[in-house]
């Protein structure tokens, strides 16, 4: 099995696929040292230590703990009036800015801690039955597996994981092991928007043109896409789009950017998720059988 650095390098050279580029040159041109210091100094890692884990936590800037700081301090002064009150308004707020980021309209946009619970509360969502099948692959993170394993688990549904080529030459590749696994029984795929062991940037969009026509419900784990590469949910195709704001967007938030956009393209079910007050899901969500 090749290296994960031989990999990244041969398939970043492959035609229709793409994956995350890596940085030998300055970001600037003739500008070898002070971007770099800037942004260092924006950030509380101590001088001398290299911090190389954003996959996993991003370091925030020292505007943005300071903003959560302010905040946290202002609802323990009066927390009743701030809760309902002003601070509370600012959700709406940030609800925005998310759906502008990601190109979603405010009412898709609900906020959750960090994706595993946005996917989470998707698969908890989904009117599956027994026998419906569900496609993901074998390179998926474990925040994602949870919610399909519940799937199986509750409702009887079949979990089929599918190998991808490693790597993939062309984005077709990965499109034909999908439509392969379909079959008159698949109800969901959920799949990564980068995947979280090769950085390979997934065809959401091709991968929709597939489910779309079919009725099957298309879930991306966006983790590691947003602050890395532009998402535009619209434009991908997809029913529901969960990501993190404490990775690569750098964000320490308490309640962080889920979209939830899960509607039947037959009009035959309602989402019901965007009538939860102010966007904000509790922490526990009761398991609905026909919650869409």
């Amino acid at each position: 099995m090749p290296s994960r650095r031989i990999f990244i390098q041969r398939a970043g050279i492959l035609a229709g696929v793409s994956v995350l580029p890596s940085f030998t040159k300055p970001l600037v041109a003739g500008r070898t040292s002070s971007l770099a210091e800037d942004t260092r100094n924006q950030l509380l890692v101590p001088v001398g230590k290299i911090y190389l884990n954003t996959g996993s936590l991003g370091p925030s800037p020292r505007a943005v703990v300071d903003a959560v700081t302010s905040a946290m301090h202002k609802l323990e002064s009066d927390p009743a009036s701030e809760n309902w009150g002003k601070l509370g308004d600012q959700i709406d707020i940030v609800r925005q800015k998310v759906a502008d980021f990601i190109h979603a309209d405010l009412e898709e946009i609900i906020l959750t801690r960090n994706t595993t619970e946005g996917l989470g509360l998707i698969s908890q969502s989904l009117p599956l039955n027994a026998g419906d099948e569900i496609i993901t692959t074998t390179l998926e993170h474990g925040g994602g597996e949870v919610g399909l394993e519940f799937l199986q688990k509750t409702k009887g549904a079949v979990l089929k994981k599918v190998a991808l080529p490693l790597p993939p030459e062309r984005a077709t590749e990965i499109v034909s092991v999908i439509e392969k696994a379909i079959t008159p029984k698949t109800r969901l795929v959920m799949v990564s928007h980068v995947n979280t062991v090769t950085g390979v940037l997934m065809p959401l969009a091709e991968i929709s043109r597939l489910t779309s026509v079919r009725g099957i419900y298309l879930v991306a784990d966006g983790a590691q896409a947003p602050g890395q590469v532009p998402v535009d949910v619209k434009a991908l195709g997809v029913d529901a789009y969960a990501c993190s704001g404490h990775k690569w967007l750098l964000c320490l938030i308490v309640k962080r950017p889920t979209t939830i956009k899960l509607t039947d393209r037959n009009n035959e079910r309602q989402p019901t998720l965007r009538k939860i007050k102010r966007g904000v899901l509790p922490t526990h969500l009761p398991t609905q059988k026909h919650h869409i």
